[in-house]
């Protein structure tokens, strides 16, 4: 079928309907929910947001870690965390440059945004003041550790309030 001016039918421009306006604004909001939905999965399942355990006891406890800190200062080690071989390596010393060798060292590594990949970590000491972590190498990507540096001789003299000698927070990046 044409008309006057010669253009058929199926040139002619199509009329937009209410119909179609209301699948249009029905495709957009479903998008938008779909969207939200995904996101909210994703914050709820991923990071549990709990950096400490057992934080109200450790806030009643403020006064005791705050003289644990004083000491800890007082000690003047001093350590670092690297990787060798995608494995965690502390060295050691104390305030005078010394290694510090008999150390008991553990830590906990894990992803910074995920709890589920969390696993302890013990040391060995193969040279003085040098302690490689007993593990199989890491994933790529980047790893937050906490290591806890104690001292399995006392060299402090002190008995009663068992002190860390040493505390590391430190994030790794693993590249292959």
């Amino acid at each position: 079928m044409t008309t006057n001016t010669g253009a058929t039918m199926a040139d002619a421009p199509r009329r937009i309907t209410g119909y179609h306006i209301l699948a249009m604004l029905i495709a957009f909001f479903s998008v938008i929910i779909a969207v939200n939905v995904a996101f909210i999965y994703f914050a709820v399942t991923t990071f549990s947001g709990i950096e400490t355990d057992n934080a109200y006891k450790r806030g009643v406890a403020y006064n005791q870690q705050h003289e644990v800190a004083r000491r800890e200062a007082a000690l003047g080690w001093q350590g670092g965390v690297k990787l060798e071989g995608n494995v965690p390596v502390v060295t050691l010393v104390d305030k005078a440059g010394a290694p510090l060798t008999g150390m008991t060292v553990t830590a906990k590594i894990g992803r910074p945004s995920v709890d589920r990949f969390d696993r302890p970590l013990n040391f060995r000491e193969p040279t003085a003041g040098r302690y490689v972590a007993e593990t199989a190498p890491l994933e790529s990507g980047a790893w937050m550790t906490v290591i806890e540096v104690r001292d399995a001789v006392r060299r402090d003299g002190e008995a009663g309030l068992r002190i860390p000698g040493l505390r590391i927070k430190e994030r790794l990046w693993v590249s292959r």
